[in-house]
């Protein structure tokens, strides 16, 4: 996330967070699974500043098993069940 540091934000902070990996390393978000992480990680990075009750409530940050957390771990939980072992 070094790259937006300092710069000003844009609405969709995720989709320029898959491009600046996929600039880094060809292929690199090649599935759900590599994108969810992306999204996870950014909401990670910006959970300080998130103020609105509403919006921690439907992400997730205010209890454990409610909003967007939960239902990436379900979904990581299934994904990981249907991918392959490599």
């Amino acid at each position: 996330m070094q790259f937006l540091r300092g710069s000003p934000l844009d609405d969709d902070i995720v989709f320029l967070s898959t491009v600046f990996v996929r600039l880094q390393r060809r292929l690199a978000v090649s599935s759900a699974l590599h994108y969810l992480f992306i999204y996870r990680t950014v909401l990670h990075w910006i959970a300080p500043y998130i103020t609105s009750v509403y919006q921690r409530f439907a992400l997730g940050l205010s209890w454990p098993g409610v909003g967007f957390i939960a239902k990436y771990e379900s979904m990581v939980k299934h994904l990981s069940k249907i991918t392959p072992a490599y």
